[in-house]
């Protein structure tokens, strides 16, 4: 919630700033963003797509069963997530990676590069 309201006051003060200073509104906003430390600073796109979730790691916030989805944190966002690994169940608090992307869920798997990952701490693994 307070995220939303920073969000509106940025845009309000914004759109007051740009006009009175003669910037443009998106350069003040990225500016505001930044400051938020909502925007990166290399000037990269955050958004996520197909191409730049393949392969990231993700925490597994709601256990995810056969067939049964769970939810993952990636990137600071949470997504609906199902098993790339067949019939095993992935405990909360496993790494997992990306392996492909259905919709807005994600596939993943608890191997990567024929490794299985290791749990983080506390994952009880």
């Amino acid at each position: 919630m307070e995220i939303i309201l920073a969000l509106g006051a940025a845009v309000v003060l914004g759109v007051m700033a740009a006009d009175a200073f003669g910037m443009t509104f998106g350069t003040l906003l990225n500016k505001s963003f930044e400051k938020l430390g909502l925007h990166p600073k290399d000037g990269k796109s955050t958004v996520n797509t197909t191409d730049n979730l393949i392969d990231q790691f993700g925490i597994v916030t709601k256990e995810i069963a056969s067939d049964v989805m769970g939810r993952i944190i990636l990137n600071g966002v949470h997504w609906s997530a199902l098993s790339d690994d067949g019939e095993i169940t992935i405990p909360v608090g496993s790494r997992v990676i990306v392996s492909k992307v259905k919709g807005t869920t994600l596939m993943v798997t608890t191997k990567a590069h024929n490794k299985v990952l290791q749990p983080t701490a506390g994952s009880g693994g």
